[in-house]
């Protein structure tokens, strides 16, 4: 039941993305330089939504619990 939160977190944050984008823009911009790539603020708010929904998911299964708690708590 609480990997459900998750699943359903991640895929809202995927469809709002462009709208999360501006919050996120203001942690994004000033660590630019340290993160590897050339990610957009967009980018990683759809990379955080989808280790969401991909975590809970396999939580929800039981697929290695304490694992993905500790992704998803991270």
């Amino acid at each position: 039941m609480l990997a459900g939160i998750f699943v359903f977190g991640g895929v809202s944050a995927w469809k709002r993305s462009s709208k999360l984008a501006t919050p996120a823009a203001k942690v994004v911009d000033p660590v630019q330089d340290s993160i590897p790539g050339s990610l957009s603020a967009e980018q990683l708010v759809k990379v955080n939504a989808g280790v969401q929904v991909a975590a809970g998911g396999l939580f929800a299964a039981g697929v290695a619990p304490r694992v993905m708690a500790i992704v998803l708590g991270g």
